[in-house]
């Protein structure tokens, strides 16, 4: 069965991910400049993703990236 991923979910990602400013910016830069995640970038969030939902499967690791996605753009008030 697939997970069904909460606001407590993202909100625990947003907070691993800030942990590591220098990525984070990279990541936030990327999504108001560009409305894009560059690849390292992207590996870099699936692999904070994995470490704290190791059981979770690639294609529901991919629903929350697109949530993730969706909430920081809401966030920064940019067009999704």
């Amino acid at each position: 069965m697939k997970r069904a991923w909460t606001k407590n979910d993202i909100d625990r990602l947003v907070e691993m991910l800030k942990a590591e400013p220098g990525f984070w910016s990279a990541y936030v830069d990327g999504e108001v400049q560009f409305k894009r995640i560059e690849p390292q970038i992207s590996q870099w969030i699936r692999m904070v993703m994995h470490r704290l939902f190791p059981a979770a499967s690639y294609d529901e690791l991919t629903d929350l990236l697109l949530l993730l996605r969706r909430e920081v753009r809401t966030q920064l008030e940019l067009e999704w």
